[in-house]
């Protein structure tokens, strides 16, 4: 289900928080994710996030790996206190990631592959809600074979015992989103897009609330 809103206003009402664009959607699509299992009679405690993340500038080169991020119901009320404390939480996330450990981590996915072990703990696993990734594009106009390019759909698999996730790009002035659900979460798709529509719309409200 796509949603797309503009790119440059959620970023302005994130920047009033000392935020930044991945921290609104991280925030939105928490938010979301909790109305949604507590509609569905879920604890609604927190939502842990699976969100992509670079170390660049390292020796070892940039590395990709996973930064796994608890969001407490109490930061999915107001959108200026919840996103500001949840950006204090992604930057202190990020501090404590240790490059060295990263190359370790494809040998331990690769010797729980071989025990034959990783599809049961992929169906089992207990660390993560749901799944947030976004990529930076171009901010100008982008054309594709002559063609202006006026809209994206990002896709990605879903996995394992996670059955919600958002991939979104920026690019052209808008932050173009999806939300994707397995067969058994699809009921949800409408709420989560419309959730989320309206979290990112709350984000850039804030700059028109500042004097």
């Amino acid at each position: 289900m796509p949603v797309s809103v503009d790119a440059a206003a959620v970023r302005a009402g994130a920047r009033t928080c000392e935020a930044t664009v991945n921290d609104a959607l991280l925030w939105a699509w928490a938010r979301a994710y909790h109305r949604a299992d507590l509609a569905r009679g879920g604890p609604g405690e927190q939502v842990a996030l699976s969100v992509p993340a670079t170390l660049p500038g390292t020796p070892f080169g940039n590395h990709l790996g996973t930064l796994r991020v608890a969001v407490p119901a109490d930061l999915l009320g107001d959108p200026a206190d919840g996103l500001a404390r949840l950006a204090a939480r992604t930057r202190s996330a990020k501090r404590r990631l240790r490059p060295w450990a990263w190359p370790l981590a494809p040998f331990g996915a690769r010797l729980v592959a071989g025990l034959g072990l990783l599809p049961w703990f992929l169906c089992r696993q207990r660390l993560i809600s749901t799944v947030v990734t976004h990529a930076p594009g171009p901010p100008g106009p982008v054309r594709l074979v002559g063609v202006p390019l006026v809209a994206t759909v990002p896709l990605v698999p879903l996995v394992g015992n996670v059955t919600t996730c958002v991939a979104a790009l920026s690019i052209s002035g808008r932050l173009d989103a999806a939300v994707l659900c397995a067969p058994e979460s699809a009921d949800l798709v409408q709420t989560l897009a419309d959730d989320l529509r309206d979290g990112l719309r709350q984000v850039a409200d804030l700059a028109r609330r500042l004097p």
